[in-house]
């Protein structure tokens, strides 16, 4: 009789360590439930941050269709296309030579198809052609840089030079890239 009574409330300390155990596992599926949610706005950034990295791939490949012998890297953040080598400019210039002119052209001619999957405006486009998941692209950033020789003064003259040159170009020929318009 004592021994099973022993069985019984051990089988009862049991059963409430099972009730115990099992309000645990809810609890623990609740919160992984609650873990899982995706929240929209990170999941929009998350999108936007591999379109962004699709649109670089892309201008880099279809780039390189055009120029096979052209040094152009994705920079190691993937958010930019970087031109090595003897890049776009001259040591000490802020003049396009030819061709380096129709490179610049060309990446213009590029964004400008592009953007229209990415942008606002009279050319945007949705739907099946385009694959943005409605990602928009805020604004393209061009950046000059020089060598270390020199006057850092001079320096940031030709750097700005070298953009304004570069965005300039880029709007040359009747292209319609300012017609792309983001929320702002």
């Amino acid at each position: 009789q004592a021994r099973f009574s022993e069985l019984e409330q051990e089988t009862e300390q049991l059963r409430s360590r099972v009730v115990e155990l099992l309000a645990e596992i809810e609890r623990l599926r609740e919160e992984l439930a609650r873990l899982e949610t995706v929240n929209p706005l990170e999941a929009y950034l998350s999108q936007a941050m591999d379109q962004r990295r699709e649109i670089i791939v892309e201008l880099r490949e279809r780039l390189l269709i055009e120029f096979p012998e052209l040094q152009v890297v994705i920079s190691p953040e993937q958010d930019a296309l970087r031109f090595q080598g003897e890049g776009l400019f001259r040591s000490g210039s802020s003049r396009l030579e030819l061709r380096q002119r129709q490179i610049v052209e060309t990446m213009g001619r590029l964004l400008d198809e592009i953007l229209v999957c990415f942008t606002l405006g009279e050319r945007a486009e949705r739907g099946s052609n385009c694959d943005s998941g409605n990602a928009l692209i805020e604004a393209v950033q061009i950046e000059g840089h020089t060598d270390s020789d020199g006057l850092d003064l001079s320096n940031l003259r030709l750097s700005t030079d070298r953009a304004n040159a570069t965005l300039l170009v880029m709007f040359d020929e009747g292209r319609t890239i300012l017609a792309h318009q983001n929320l702002r």
